[in-house]
């Protein structure tokens, strides 16, 4: 790695080098079974139950003038 290892005694602490290997090595998103999709990340809802679930886009502030401005084109 890009640390430099000083060993001070006959002793060498492999704790935090350990840690971040299996650390590293677990599931972004940990899910209960292979079939399952995960939890949403904004409600909580099990995918697998909802597989057309989904949240609108907010509307970012700085353009919420435009929406009003396109409906009234039509």
């Amino acid at each position: 790695s890009d640390e430099d290892l000083v060993v001070l005694s006959e002793h060498i602490d492999l704790e935090q080098v350990l840690i971040d290997s299996i650390v590293l090595n677990l599931p972004f998103q940990p899910v209960c079974s292979k079939t399952c999709l995960g939890l949403c990340p904004e409600c909580g809802i099990r995918l697998t139950q909802d597989l057309e679930h989904g949240h609108e886009k907010p509307v970012d502030p700085r353009f919420s003038a435009l929406q009003d401005f396109a409906n009234k084109e039509e």
